[in-house]
């Protein structure tokens, strides 16, 4: 005659799903404190975001699963020739199981400026501005956003 044991997962489930919420939650909040370390160090550290009017610079944004987190406008304040235009949607395609984080620059040449190597008036600014960051910072980013993660599980 064979036994039959059974056990009542529920509350391990429950507590397993909560977990998984708070450190989803944790990696949308440390994903979005790096994509504005990021954004900030664009401007802040050689090579920097060109800047002219400041339209570039203001024309920065960035997103986590699609929501708006900030923008760079402050960046190109005062300077009455800037037309900032930062992007204020997203779209790409969500996996629930992930978190995606896009940040970049939202003019019709920031691509350009970015790629190809130009004389700009600033002595610091550069391109590859943000590629050279993910560079020299990729892993600053990823332990930033890990940190915060864990600090939301109680870890």
């Amino acid at each position: 005659m064979a036994s039959r044991v059974t056990f009542d997962t529920r509350q391990f489930d429950d507590r397993m799903r909560e977990f998984r919420r708070r450190i989803m939650t944790g990696y949308v909040k440390g994903m979005a404190r790096a994509l504005g370390q990021l954004l900030s160090d664009c401007t802040m550290e050689p090579p920097t975001t060109p800047k002219d009017t400041g339209t570039l610079r203001g024309s920065g944004s960035y997103f986590v699963n699609n929501k708006l987190i900030a923008t760079t406008e402050e960046a190109s304040a005062g300077d009455p020739e800037a037309n900032p235009t930062p992007a204020t949607t997203d779209s790409v395609a969500l996996d629930p199981n992930k978190v995606i984080g896009r940040a970049g620059f939202n003019t019709s040449y920031a691509k350009k400026v970015h790629e190809v190597p130009m004389n700009f008036q600033e002595p610091d600014a550069g391109n590859k501005y943000m590629e050279a960051k993910m560079r020299a910072h990729g892993a600053e980013y990823i332990e930033t956003a890990a940190t915060i993660a864990k600090a939301e599980t109680g870890m």
